[in-house]
């Protein structure tokens, strides 16, 4: 390795880039950019040395290891691996491009269809109640897709419509429905997340960036509809090149890359932090606090970014997660964010805000998080961890990855940051019966019990889309 400014940790069993930085004391970002050649942070190895920069932390010799994952047993009719004791079953088949599901408070279960598009093959975009033996009604239909999210609240059901301009409707149980926020900006690279309450009666939800890292170019497919649209700020920048310093880009009402608050009936929407890219899946811990998954920035565009990682968040109120300058809070302008054939990224704001501490974990590039839930009770196992599906990628901007990313429901330690598989599909490109693309994982209240909403066949894979390809999984032990 190359020669350290300061001492060196050694590896332990269970030891996560997030866990040596809060052992010694560090921010996560200042270890990464001290140890340039570790090519992936999100994959330590036991014995492996970590420089722990001058002035920084304390001698190796504090903290304590974390436990391994558990041992893992393979289900051969649904091609998944799974820890030892627990098993899967298809709960719900024959959706199209579902993308959430909800409880309501007797358990009963809704799903909600996106009204995605892969090449030809498209479905509806249409609420679904779902009865225990895995047949549905349809509740209604005709939302502006696509539709990414569906959550139970006071007696109703709150739907994410990601659409041109995007909107959050609530739709009750006979069908009727009636629209809480409109004109939303969405219609760009990324949409609206899923919608949770929190423990303040409070609703929050997401908007992702209209661009990759900040900059429209030919790699938006929108632009040729929408070609005055493009990011809009939740603070007032002076963006690097202008040509009057003085000269600021002011905040707008409505702006991406940003997660909001607001009533229930959406009165009082204010910016609750910002600076995220996509963060697609919003929840609360048991212990009150708001985490969301963040999906990093691609090689792509006028400024594309290598080697950027996905992220799992602890979201605080006014805080500036740093894009579209920082990933994981690691500056853009580190050479590990440079493209093999581009140039190395620039920052594009010159009065950036403080920057948040974090990330909780890191994930693999490419492995796209989506929605996740916590474990809280003791039966199923793993109570207070973070259950997170990596929707995952095979190609990335159309060049093979060296091996696939993502396709599976992965465990996190919020404490550690260590993350563990759970339930992995062996074989994305062969799914067969099992499931494709987890896009969500939920616990369902009543029971304990596990379900990962699989968006189904979009042709990505290997295989042709498919309509009628997506399914909800359980797991239970």
């Amino acid at each position: 390795m190359a020669k350290c400014s300061g001492f060196l940790y050694t590896v332990r069993e269970g030891d996560t880039i997030v866990s040596i930085a809060r052992m010694h004391n560090i921010k996560i970002a200042e270890l990464i950019v001290a140890n340039s050649n570790i090519d992936d942070p999100t994959k330590l190895f036991p014995g492996q040395e970590v420089c722990i920069p001058r002035g920084k932390g304390t001698p190796q010799g504090s903290g304590k290891s974390q436990g391994k994952g558990s041992k893992q047993a393979v289900d051969l009719e649904f091609g998944v691996e799974l820890p030892t004791g627990y098993r899967i079953k298809k709960y719900a088949a024959e959706l199209t491009f579902p993308t959430g599901i909800t409880f309501s408070d007797i358990g009963e279960m809704y799903v909600v269809e996106s009204g995605y598009r892969a090449g030809s093959v498209s479905g509806p975009a249409r609420v679904l109640r779902v009865y225990p033996d895995g047949s549905a009604d349809e509740i209604t239909r005709g939302f502006l897709p696509p539709v990414t999210g569906i959550t139970w609240y006071d007696e109703s059901l709150y739907v994410s419509e990601s659409g041109y301009p995007g909107q959050i409707t609530r739709v009750f149980t006979d069908g009727t429905r009636e629209t809480v926020i409109n004109n939303l900006p969405t219609g760009g690279d990324h949409q609206l997340s899923h919608i949770v309450f929190g423990p303040d009666g409070m609703m929050y939800f997401g908007i992702g960036t209209a661009t990759n890292s900040g900059v429209v170019g030919p790699d938006n497919t929108w632009l040729g509809k929408r070609p005055r649209f493009r990011d809009l700020t939740c603070r007032n920048y002076e963006m690097v090149g202008q040509k009057k310093p003085d000269q600021m880009v002011k905040s707008q009402s409505f702006c991406t890359g940003a997660i909001y608050q607001a009533n229930p009936n959406g009165n009082g929407m204010k910016v609750f932090a910002d600076g995220v890219r996509n963060p697609f899946g919003l929840g609360f811990a048991p212990g009150g606090s708001l985490f969301a998954t963040d999906n990093g920035m691609d090689v792509r565009g006028s400024r594309p970014v290598a080697n950027a990682w996905d992220t799992f968040e602890e979201i605080h109120f006014g805080e500036w997660y740093g894009w579209p300058d920082y990933n994981a809070r690691v500056p853009v302008t580190d050479p590990r964010f440079k493209p093999d054939d581009g140039p190395q990224p620039q920052f594009l704001i010159r009065n950036q805000p403080p920057l948040t501490e974090g990330p909780v974990a890191l994930v693999e590039p490419h492995s796209v998080p989506a929605k996740f839930d916590f474990s809280t009770g003791t039966e199923f196992g793993f109570q207070g961890e973070a259950f997170i599906a990596l929707f995952g990628h095979i190609d990335h901007m159309g060049e093979p990855l060296l091996e696939p990313a993502g396709f599976k429901v992965v465990r996190v330690n919020i404490e550690t940051g260590e993350v563990n598989d759970f339930m992995v599909i062996l074989d994305p490109r062969e799914a067969g019966n099992g499931p494709v693309h987890p896009i969500q994982a939920r616990f369902c209240p009543c029971t304990g019990k596990l379900y990962v909403v699989d968006f189904g066949q979009t042709g990505d894979t290997g295989g042709p889309p498919k309509r009628k390809s997506g399914a909800i999984w359980e797991i239970s032990r």
